[in-house]
């Protein structure tokens, strides 16, 4: 009797620990579920609002190319007509010793443009006799022209705007003709890139948290992933210590019964 008594009071305190492990086991899976539910929900609301932010940056973005639509044809335009210019027709403007007004004022443009203020005719001619000189006035980026050098070169052409009329210095000089259109052309495309800037400044911001919304949507999703099969290995960990307590159970309520039958029959 002693000895079966002994073997259901150690069935007793394993049957505690297996029902203690799985008790745990369960709470750590509600726990772990609860945290899944928490960043499924996270996922589709980043899904959400990623669709909404791109959607918002492509309408951005076309309102920032219907406004370079009009004016970067007219600057292709014009920088097609400075590659065309010959070196002989520059050479001839260089070989003047007193320029005629208009190809002064429209070279002044070209120097102002370029932010070089040295506007002296021996200036414009150093600058004529680069032998890049093209290249450089076709590879100009003119989101280089500061505010500053806007307004010095759209004064320049509210005083002199005549000579930065096609008519005009195309009777003057035809080397400096498609040099006028280029100012002009830089000109304008500098106001559009000035007033899209607070459009392209919000774009980029937008791009950013576009991408750190992307980011965030991607651990999530890698979360997701390590919760699911952690819960996968939890509940198999369940079963398993359900089964063992289960057991346990079974012998014990069989030990209990020879215990009780034998103190039945020694009384």
């Amino acid at each position: 009797v002693d000895r079966l008594s002994k073997t259901a009071n150690e069935q007793r305190s394993l049957l505690a620990v297996k029902q203690e492990e799985a008790d745990k086991a369960m709470d750590a899976i509600q726990k772990s579920m609860h945290r899944a539910v928490e960043r499924k929900n996270e996922v589709e609301h980043l899904q959400t609002k990623l669709s909404k932010e791109e959607e918002e940056m492509t309408r951005r973005k076309g309102g920032i190319e219907k406004e370079l639509a009009g004016i970067q044809p007219v600057l292709e335009q014009a920088k097609r007509a400075v590659g065309g210019i010959k070196s002989d027709n520059l050479n001839e403007i260089r070989a003047l010793k007193m320029p005629p007004e208009a190809i002064r004022d429209v070279l002044e443009g070209v120097l102002r443009i370029m932010g070089n203020f040295d506007t002296s005719w021996i200036s414009m001619k150093r600058f004529l006799g680069n032998r890049t000189v093209k290249d450089e006035i076709l590879n100009f980026d003119s989101r280089k022209i500061t505010p500053e050098v806007r307004e010095s070169v759209q004064e320049l052409l509210r005083t002199k705007g005549n000579s930065f009329e096609h008519a005009t210095i195309y009777r003057v000089s035809v080397a400096a003709a498609p040099l006028a259109a280029w100012v002009k052309a830089n000109l304008e495309y500098s106001h559009v890139l000035h007033r899209i800037e607070p459009l392209e400044q919000q774009n980029a911001e937008l791009q950013a948290e576009l991408q750190s919304s992307k980011d965030r949507l991607e651990k999530c999703k890698t979360a997701m992933e390590v919760l699911d099969n952690k819960v996968s290995e939890m509940k198999a960990q369940f079963a398993k210590r359900t089964a063992e307590a289960e057991k346990l159970k079974d012998s014990l309520s069989r030990a209990e019964g020879v215990l009780n039958s034998a103190q039945s029959l020694l009384e």
